[in-house]
């Protein structure tokens, strides 16, 4: 490796491939702490190494009391409705991730095993206790009370993929603080499909944050690129009426995915509810997509190995190799030059969507 010092004309790419043969990988997890309904657990991550990834995992034992022994009904999405917001904060103001737990859920769909994340339930405890699925929840209730366990373990990337070390984040630098945030909601109100009769009581309710990092080379040249970062961030706008709807997406940073959630009163928009094309407006007039819905639909089931939930529908610019998430920036779409760039699409009913928006922004020196 004597001939990468003092080379400043290197590519990213040679980078990249210097910095995977000098660096050596670290997961560890943090101390739990323990988490309630309706409040925020915060964790400092340590000032070590170059940060990768942080996982989450949420457990809880939930006792479900009901006098006909009826296993109680998971709400949409559940148990991931139970978090209403998980923050990655920069020097406690510049925050790349803010998301809720669904919209983590959906994001986590999109990886190359996506189909391990769907929730496991049963209706018997034992059963759930004794899974080894990432994440699961059991239903079981009785006239004295079961103990059902709870799992949830949500991944955050905060580099591109597994392939490609841009979005690094350098922990030990002297002004850069990392911190994650997590806001729990109700059991009742956010992961039951109905409560009446029942009386849920929770215990052993813990976050843990594992962080995968990366050693710092020796050799300066090998140090990827740490001006970019990944940036994944929702809005939900409200649908009146039914029909054609117009939504102004955030410009300025360069995206890589786009997720559409479209719901109405009942939940995810079923297909066959829906008569539309999903559209892309560059500066009101160029249309570069115009995909039906039932096409856009059927793309994220190749794509993805699996049915997404209903009502979403993802523009994946970052597949163009096949692979979801390690395609090349052929696809990505620099919104840096555009006026304005617009979601527009026909809703069946009125209800709300939700964009989830996955991009890159260039750090300023």
């Amino acid at each position: 490796m004597a001939d990468v010092q003092n080379n400043s004309k290197l590519s990213a790419a040679q980078r990249n491939q210097y910095f995977n043969q000098l660096t050596r990988q670290h997961i560890q997890a943090l101390p739990a702490k323990a988490w309630s309904e309706g409040g925020t657990v915060s964790f400092e991550i340590p000032k070590a190494r170059l940060l990768s990834k942080i996982k989450l995992l949420v457990n809880a034992t939930v006792n479900a009391t009901h006098a006909a022994a009826t296993p109680f009904d998971l709400a949409a999405n559940a148990p991931f409705s139970l978090i209403q917001k998980i923050e990655v904060n920069l020097n406690n103001g510049f925050s790349p991730y803010v998301l809720s737990g669904v919209d983590a859920y959906f994001m986590n769909l999109l990886g190359v095993n996506g189909h391990m994340v769907p929730v496991v339930s049963n209706d018997t405890a034992a059963t759930i206790t004794a899974s080894r699925a990432k994440n699961k929840i059991g239903l079981e209730a009785a006239a004295g009370g079961t103990d059902n366990i709870m799992q949830m373990v949500i991944d955050l990337p905060l580099t591109l993929n597994d392939r490609d070390p841009a979005g690094l984040i350098l922990l030990q630098a002297n002004d850069v603080l990392v911190n994650i945030n997590v806001t729990m909601g109700t059991f009742i109100t956010d992961v039951m499909a109905a409560a009446l009769g029942y009386t849920i009581v929770l215990s052993n309710c813990t976050i843990t944050p594992i962080i995968e990092t990366y050693s710092i080379p020796s050799i300066q040249d090998a140090m990827p690129d740490l001006s970019l970062i990944k940036l994944v961030h929702s809005r939900t706008e409200t649908i009146s009426a039914a029909g054609q709807q117009t939504i102004s997406l955030p410009t300025g940073n360069m995206y890589r995915k786009l997720l559409v959630f479209v719901s109405d009163a009942t939940g995810g928009e079923a297909d066959s509810d829906l008569s539309t094309n999903f559209d892309i407006l560059f500066n009101t007039a160029d249309r570069p997509y115009s995909v039906p819905h039932w096409v856009l639909s059927e793309m994220n089931q190749q794509d993805y190995g699996q049915i997404l939930p209903n009502g979403l529908f993802v523009f994946d610019f970052s597949r163009n190799a096949g692979i979801p998430n390690y395609g090349s920036a052929r696809d990505y779409i620099d919104t840096a030059q555009l006026t304005e760039m617009q979601l527009q699409f026909n809703a069946a009913a009125a209800g709300s969507v939700k964009y989830i928006y996955e991009t890159i922004s260039v750090l300023k020196g």
